[in-house]
């Protein structure tokens, strides 16, 4: 990983990264405020040896004490050593249990034995220390050999008395601190690294751009408010990056006369799809051009319930021969948006979709307005938004930064792709604040499509709604008005 990827790592996950650190902290202060306070001190013994008074008797004398000190070491913890001292003190333990507190070293090349006792008592403590050197030369006197001269050949002697210590050797509350911060930082790191690499969730530009070979023609944050027309509110930041998307969109199929026709998908529900599609046909309606939004949704249509229209009869009642598209099609706001809302839900509308009717649909539809934006089912549940799409000039996949995973995108390009249909662009909701796209990545819930509301009052249609003839509409070839300062995303 680059040091890029690593600093997103870190911004990604820094709260359960903190909280870990900080876990580890409390936990090691807790840790330090619960152990018992012990005390350590240590007393000295030199052993000497008998030995002749040439050089090569002293060096060789030397050498034996060396190696005596070695023995000796490890006897000051035998029960030879240890039973005098705890009868001596008249301690409550064994001489197992007294020898893990006693800890016998030896400096390298020196006839010096250390040994230093521990215990909660810092009295205690030296009381060990001192007594157990007394009877480890009590020990060195029985054990060690006799000189060719009646006299001992190794002697003990106690340079070095303990001293009472005065500050506790352990715990230390900085040492475990900074160790529990260590740990932290290790614990927290890995825990962020297994992570990212289970999370295939889609969140930023790169993340889409590994999984999809198709431009981002916006990035889209929180929907904010609605007014009572269920358009945007005005002043939303989010309504620039549907004016990025209006443009982008007149660059999908830029010279040809028919490039009107657009599905809206998603790989899965609720990612955002019924809601770009509205933000879209509003931004080009807004800039002259007629559009017609279809709902093809004909399992869980919600486009007309947020545009707060009756969501019956429409695009199932004209599929199934039982009216013309202008008798079912509703004028919202201007004039320049229409809407065909999905009707009664059919017992099979995959294969209403793929009837002929369809195609003769979107023709009549076509030579009428400017756009026709489709509103489709999801693309891995249902086939519905296969079969409209090999009937339309261009596919948006859109997809909601954070829930939507880099699989199901694979999945649905390649399902797609399976039936010949390359998707044109994507849009990316939900997005966080920060970003290189507009106004970026922003990081909140996604609009919720649960908004009820009347039926449109006006002229109505045979259900009560206002209905209009597009038959006098005749599409415009110009491509829509892009704004001055959005550049085309690549």
């Amino acid at each position: 990983m680059e040091l890029q990827q690593y600093a997103q790592l870190v911004k990604r996950y820094w709260r359960s990264m903190v909280a870990i650190v900080l876990l580890c902290i409390a936990a090691a202060g807790g840790l330090t405020l619960i152990l018992r306070s012990s005390y350590t001190s240590h007393s000295s013994i030199f052993v000497s040896v008998d030995s002749g008074a040439s050089g090569g008797d002293l060096y060789q004398g030397a050498s034996y004490a060396e190696q005596q000190v070695t023995s000796f070491s490890k006897l000051a913890n035998s029960e030879l050593v240890l039973k005098p001292v705890i009868a001596q003190l008249g301690l409550a333990t064994s001489p197992g249990a007294l020898a893990k507190h006693v800890v016998v070293t030896s400096p390298t090349s020196t006839s010096i034995i250390d040994i230093a006792a521990s215990d909660n008592n810092p009295n205690q403590a030296a009381a060990i220390a001192d007594t157990v050197a007394q009877s480890l030369v009590s020990a060195v006197s029985k054990l060690s050999p006799m000189s060719p001269t009646g006299s001992q050949l190794v002697t003990a002697t106690i340079v070095n008395t303990a001293t009472v210590a005065a500050t506790p050797t352990s715990p230390k509350p900085l040492t475990n601190l900074a160790l529990g911060f260590v740990l932290g930082l290790v614990i927290a790191a890995g825990q962020a690294l297994v992570r990212s690499a289970i999370d295939t969730r889609i969140k930023t530009t790169d993340d889409l751009a590994r999984v999809l070979d198709a431009p981002l023609l916006a990035a889209v944050g929180h929907v904010g408010l609605m007014n009572e027309s269920g358009s945007l509110a005005t002043g939303d930041p989010t309504t620039e990056a549907y004016r990025r998307l209006r443009t982008n969109v007149g660059f999908l199929t830029p010279g040809t006369e028919h490039r009107r026709s657009l599905v809206v998908t998603s790989p899965n529900q609720s990612e955002g799809k019924t809601q770009t599609i509205i933000g879209l046909a509003r931004m080009l309606a807004q800039a002259g051009e007629r559009v017609l939004l279809i709902d093809a949704d004909m399992r869980r249509p919600t486009l007309a319930q947020r545009l707060r229209l009756d969501s019956e009869p429409g695009l199932s009642q004209v599929l199934a021969g039982r009216g013309r598209i202008d008798d079912f099609i509703m004028q919202v706001d201007d004039g320049s948006l229409f809407v065909l809302p999905a009707g009664s839900l059919p017992p099979n509308p995959a294969e209403l979709l793929a009837s002929q009717n369809m195609e003769h649909l979107l023709a009549t539809a076509e030579a009428m307005y400017d756009y026709v934006l489709i509103d489709s089912p999801p693309v891995l549940p249902v086939t519905d938004s296969v079969v409209i799409a090999e009937r339309v000039s261009g596919v948006i996949l859109v997809i909601r930064s954070g829930r939507t995973r880099a699989q199901d995108v694979r999945e649905a390009a390649r399902l797609l792709d399976t039936a010949g249909v390359t998707i044109s662009g994507a849009v990316v909701n939900d997005v966080a604040r920060s970003g290189r796209y507009g106004y970026g990545w922003y990081g909140s819930a996604y609009y919720s499509s649960s908004q009820p509301g009347p039926a449109r009052s006006g002229g109505r249609g045979p259900s009560g709604r206002r209905r209009t003839s597009p038959s006098r509409a005749r599409p415009s070839a110009r491509m829509p008005e892009a704004d001055p300062e959005m550049a085309p995303l690549n």
